[in-house]
């Protein structure tokens, strides 16, 4: 049409030039597919399930976030009319509906983008349930508390981000995880997942039967846009290492992972790894 009002002699008969450029993905892209593909070669399956949910489901099994949702004008039915804010309990659901058909040993996963009324953040979910497969199938074992830890502790490996800007905290606050069995992360003193084995009178209600059942949910954000160093090389040291058993009198109540967090950023440079390896609790000593 704009051709017919300014006529043919006014259009030059040569093709426009489109800039080509090459595509590639942000950090933050590139970083959720490395988690997804970490999750894979460690055996789990990837899962998508729906984003919208009843307003009854919509408040179950949420561990992080309490924010008001967006709601369906016009929604086809009452099952799919909020938008979700967690992947938890939809997980669970996926879990219900494998041990039901007789599927009882599932290792789960799913990324998925959060949207509520006041923030819009990347989510993780994982459930494991049943028994893990060991040695190529040769012998099996129930899934546990320490099962999702080392995956959790793999995602921050695979980022780059160093032990001291994160750590795991018991979690006795959460209804629906084991009060023994369950933590809380913070990245930066920040809280950004709970993870834990399902309370056991959380059963009953997903169907899941006798099968152990680990869940996490975790906001990826966070750490997705982490600034993180640069792997640096240095030369193999001429001197050899040198160890060094340190005996330490202290209060029963203090964590760990604060000891070992003030070591290495005390001896930064100079201490490479610090560890626990004995401890000693007896009549001779004041608790």
């Amino acid at each position: 049409e704009v051709i017919r009002i300014l006529g043919f002699d006014n259009v030059n008969s040569e093709l426009p030039n489109l800039d080509v450029k090459v595509g590639a993905l942000s950090l933050q892209q590139s970083r959720l597919r490395a988690i997804r593909e970490l999750l894979t070669s460690m055996g789990l399956d990837e899962c998508l399930t729906y984003s919208l949910l009843s307003k009854k489901n919509s408040e179950k099994f949420n561990l992080l976030n309490n924010e008001e949702k967006y709601s369906i004008l016009n929604p086809l039915t009452d099952e799919r009319e909020v938008f979700r804010t967690h992947i938890a309990f939809s997980l669970l659901e996926s879990a219900s509906y494998n041990v039901a058909h007789q599927n009882k040993d599932l290792a789960l996963f799913e990324t998925s983008n959060m949207m509520s009324k006041s923030s819009r953040s990347d989510h993780l979910a994982i459930a494991l349930v049943g028994n893990k497969h060991c040695r190529e199938n040769m012998s099996v074992r129930p899934y546990d508390f320490f099962d999702m830890k080392g995956i959790v502790e793999s995602i921050f490996v695979l980022l780059g981000i160093e032990c001291s800007r994160y750590k795991l905290e018991r979690a006795t606050d959460v209804k629906e995880l084991h009060p023994g069995k369950s933590a809380r992360i913070f990245f930066q003193n920040a809280p950004i997942g709970v993870f834990g084995e399902l309370h056991p009178n959380q059963y009953s209600k997903y169907d899941l039967g006798k099968n152990n059942t680990v869940v996490l949910e975790m906001n990826l954000s966070p750490i997705l846009n982490a600034k993180v160093s640069q792997i640096k090389m240095a030369d193999i040291s001429k001197f050899p290492f040198v160890t060094r058993d340190l005996a330490l009198l202290i209060d029963r109540t203090t964590n760990v992972a604060d000891i070992i967090r003030t070591i290495k950023m005390t001896g930064k440079g100079i201490i490479s790894e610090a560890e626990v390896f004995d401890v000693y609790m007896g009549d001779n000593i004041k608790p």
